[in-house]
């Protein structure tokens, strides 16, 4: 590891932190608590369970995932690591390999996804108007959609849809902040930004969970490739 991959970790990681060890075990993958113990000279020094089979493995050298949270943020280091003889308390060494990945866990931040949403309307006064519409990405703060209901900036929709993978309705108000109209007379789309204007904390709180594992899916599926 770099010196300043070194310095880095210690921005990451301090004494006392609770991280999470994956290891590949044959077919089967496994997690485990750790609590680090010790940083400098390259390496994190961890506490682990006396009964992981993660100090059965010998004292040669293994791969493992480590995984930090913050309210802000997950760091994911993949590492060598090695069963320490001779402690009070059952540890590994743990030599981070290549750079930290870092992914972001902000209310704001977009995703782009493809929704059919169940309805769409068109609020105006008392007036509902019905139309289709899609979700082209989403965050806690607004939507992007496409329809070819000619929208207006300012213009008011109620939008009911539901996040992929969840069976729960997602029915909230958004405001119309902008317009780009996409094709020629007769086959017109437009494009719409819109920000929420009547969104619950459960709501927000879904959007933000949603857009933070898919982020961690969707780049777990780009190192496979």
């Amino acid at each position: 590891m770099a010196p300043d991959d070194s310095a880095e970790i210690e921005t990451v990681l301090k004494v006392g932190d609770l991280v999470k060890l994956r290891i590949d075990v044959g077919q089967s993958r496994r997690a485990y608590d750790g609590w680090v113990a010790g940083l400098g000279e390259g390496r994190v020094t961890v506490n682990v369970p006396e009964a992981s089979p993660l100090l059965l493995i010998g004292p040669s050298d293994f791969r493992v995932v480590m995984r930090k949270e913050t309210d802000y943020a997950l760091y994911r280091i993949e590492a060598l690591a090695r069963p320490r003889v001779g402690t009070r308390a059952p540890q590994l060494d743990l030599m981070p390999q290549g750079e930290i990945q870092r992914v972001q866990r902000r209310w704001n931040v977009r995703l782009k996804v493809l929704i059919d949403l169940r309805e769409t309307v068109l609020i105006e006064g008392e007036q509902e108007k019905p139309f289709k519409s899609t979700i082209l990405d989403l965050s806690a703060g607004g939507v992007l959609i496409h329809t070819r209901e000619p929208l207006l900036v300012g213009a008011t929709v109620g939008l009911d849809f539901a996040l992929p993978g969840s069976p729960d309705p997602l029915e909230t108000r958004a405001k119309v902040v902008w317009v780009d109209k996409i094709g020629s007379e007769g086959w017109e789309y437009f494009r719409a930004g819109a920000t929420f204007v009547r969104l619950g904390k459960q709501q927000e709180n879904a959007i933000i969970r949603f857009a933070f594992q898919e982020q961690l899916r969707r780049r777990r599926m780009e190192r496979l490739r």
